[in-house]
């Protein structure tokens, strides 16, 4: 026999069953993994943004930098800023709590839609760099 359940009732359970508050659960080794992924994290957004937005100016300013091997890296450097976009969300969460994201459904959503382009289109940009540098090598 098959139950009429709907979706929304299954979500509102997942939800309400599987995301406990961090006060619940928190122990000390719990607030020190916390406290080192905030320093981590505070540390890659503080040195990647403004990093990645040197690399992208610097290529789209300097003339003789506007060739396709320097334009890959233009590229890294810009899904690079993705990925610092999706460390902000983490680093939130970090500071404030997983209840934000379990909270805020659409905002957890794109979090993950922002991660997963930014970490594949890297993939494919890499993948492109190394199919260029070969076809300079044999030529």
């Amino acid at each position: 026999m098959v139950a009429n359940v709907t979706l929304a009732a299954i979500e509102t359970g997942f939800w309400d069953e599987f995301v406990l508050p961090l006060g619940e659960i928190e122990t000390e080794s719990v607030l020190q993994l916390r406290l080192m992924m905030i320093i981590w994290l505070s540390l890659a957004v503080s040195l990647g943004i403004p990093g990645n937005l040197m690399v992208i100016f610097s290529i789209a300013l300097v003339r003789h930098l506007r060739e396709l091997h320097h334009l890959f890296v233009a590229n890294l450097a810009l899904f690079d800023l993705g990925n610092m976009g999706m460390f902000c969300f983490m680093l939130y969460g970090a500071i404030f709590g997983g209840e934000f994201l379990a909270t805020h459904r659409v905002i957890c959503e794109l979090s993950a839609i922002l991660c997963m382009m930014s970490c594949f289109g890297s993939l494919w940009t890499m993948m492109f760099v190394a199919i260029n540098r070969l076809i300079e090598f044999q030529s």
